[in-house]
């Protein structure tokens, strides 16, 4: 569906209306890169190749239309937009290894061969992505968790062949794996770079730019924290109670307007109550619906830009309705400040402190529309 009063259909395409009301569901298309065959005829000049591609996503466009019966097709920039049985393909064309979807397409081929071999596979990566996601463990990529349960699945001498089994082991070797002395390693991965030179969730595996390439963005809290989180869910017996995180440890909570989370029906919650409803309500929906649009996601990027220096964001994707907040604890006394350091800060008895009370008001007013409320913590530590 188009969605609500927030969206209009407009020349086959939905479009924000700018009007308030309930956001429109988030919809990702899977990305899809055309390779061509080489041959001499194609031309030499980078604009001239630019063009063909083009001409070719077109043409293949013009016969998906011609050839099939209830598809959508929509030239949008330089790609080509097929939503067919509700489901939403962006077709592309480039070259293996070429750019960040190139070297994406070709881990999806390894990974895909990894599903076949350990049927597993597949159900492990869906449970530890809404494992991390519940614990707002945000910052970890998928491709880092896609990687590491497939390193972790082909290591094992007694592969699981349950998601279940799968994402306990997976759990297991991410509680109990020695992450300062050796990486986790797929076999016949093995590098001589020193450990010491690798990201801290050091992961090797096939088809990797550098060494743990998937994974570099992992800083060594959010792995301690992954550990953490990894033995607390061990400690008790599989059921969705492991799926539930634990607000404490964070100094502020950001509260959302359900309505306005566009992923509110990926939430646990949502699908469980929803199970009963199986019918699909994409026939015969014709305009291409909003793409990757997620305002949560944009809203939570703009306060970790702003005021990444003060605190970190987190929040789960699959439906979270909390941002929460932790401080970064820095303790400077300088004789001398700077007027570009007095950024959401206040003279306190002589001595220069972070205002957060304008801190907490900015977060609502970037969020208007969005957040519901404010909610501190631990106030000792905003004082």
């Amino acid at each position: 569906e188009v969605g609500g009063k927030t969206v209009r259909g407009e020349e086959g395409v939905a479009k924000l209306t700018g009007k308030i009301g309930m956001a429109a569901q988030l919809v990702e298309p899977l990305d899809v890169m055309l390779v061509a065959e080489h041959s001499g005829k194609w031309p030499k000049d980078e604009q001239a190749v630019r063009r063909v591609r083009l001409a070719w996503l077109g043409e293949v466009g013009r016969q998906v239309e011609k050839k099939m019966k209830e598809v959508t097709v929509k030239m949008m920039g330089e790609r080509l937009v097929v939503m067919m049985e509700g489901q939403v393909l962006r077709f592309c064309v480039g070259e293996r290894g070429e750019g960040q979807l190139g070297v994406l397409c070709e881990l999806s081929s390894w990974l895909g061969g990894v599903d076949r071999t350990w049927p597993a596979w597949s159900g492990c990566v869906r449970l530890a992505q809404r494992w991390t996601q519940a614990h707002l463990l945000s910052t970890i990529p998928t491709t880092a968790v896609e990687v590491s349960v497939a390193t972790v699945l082909s290591s094992s001498p007694n592969t699981p062949t349950s998601p279940t089994a799968a994402f306990l082991l997976w759990l297991h070797t991410m509680a109990t794996h020695d992450w300062n002395s050796s990486p986790l390693t797929y076999p016949g991965c093995a590098t001589t770079v020193p450990r010491a030179s690798l990201p801290p969730m050091a992961v090797l595996c096939p088809h990797s730019p550098s060494p743990s390439y998937w994974t570099k963005s992992v800083t060594w809290p959010e792995l301690q924290r992954l550990v953490t989180l990894a033995t607390t869910s061990l400690s008790i017996p599989p059921s969705p109670s492991m799926f539930t995180p634990s607000l404490s440890c964070y100094e502020a909570l950001i509260h959302l307007k359900p309505l306005q989370v566009p992923t509110r029906h990926l939430s646990i919650s949502s699908m469980m109550e929803s199970v009963e409803k199986t019918s699909n309500t994409t026939t015969g929906v014709s305009t291409l619906p909003i793409l990757s649009h997620n305002p949560v996601s944009i809203y939570v990027s703009i306060l970790q830009s702003c005021y990444g220096h003060l605190a970190n964001f987190y929040y789960d994707k699959y439906g979270g309705t909390v941002v929460a907040v932790k401080l970064i604890n820095k303790v400077e006394i300088k004789e001398k400040v700077k007027l570009g350091d007095l950024t959401c800060k206040m003279v306190v008895d002589g001595m220069v402190a972070t205002n957060w009370g304008a801190v907490i008001e900015d977060w609502s007013i970037l969020g208007e529309g969005l957040v519901k409320e404010v909610q501190v913590v631990n106030t000792d530590l905003l004082l």
